[in-house]
């Protein structure tokens, strides 16, 4: 894979659009530029990652959608900041804010089937949130951090 600085300059000769990107530990690895416009390695949530965590976690609250509300609350709270701790990179912004949105679907879908009738409305899981709150989700390691100036990048 042709990666690196001189990789859009290559590719664009080569006649692609954007140069390769990988898979590894979880993230997609991606050669573009940050914010400042500067080029460097972005690293995103990777979507079969991502899948397969949205999975796992709306099969788990089928699952224990009849504990109590506590119970439940707690174990969501755990789940979410493992995956904020992991994911929470920087550029990673957009992968856990979806994840927590999804996240929020999930329960109120499943909590709302403990009986056949409808009655966990959205203003009852409004309420549900503001009695039991959920992590919001932030980023957790600045892989560009400076230290006296100088850029220091850290692998998490």
């Amino acid at each position: 894979i042709r990666f690196g600085y001189g990789a859009e300059v290559d590719c664009k000769r080569a006649g692609l659009t954007k140069p390769a990107t990988f898979d590894f530990l979880g993230f997609r690895h991606i050669w573009g530029r940050g914010k400042s416009g500067k080029y460097r390695l972005l690293r995103k949530t990777s979507p079969k990652k991502f899948r397969l965590r949205v999975k796992e976690i709306t099969q788990w609250a089928r699952q224990n959608r009849h504990q109590p509300e506590g119970m439940f609350v707690d174990s969501v709270r755990r789940k979410l900041r493992g995956h904020y701790q992991y994911y929470g990179v920087s550029d990673n912004w957009h992968g856990i804010s979806r994840y927590y949105s999804l996240v929020l679907n999930a329960i109120w879908k499943w909590r709302n089937r403990r009986s056949q009738k409808r009655t966990f409305t959205l203003e009852k899981f409004k309420a549900f949130l503001a009695r039991n709150p959920l992590p919001k989700p932030r980023i957790t390691v600045n892989l560009y951090a400076t230290v006296n100036g100088n850029l220091k990048s850290r692998m998490p």
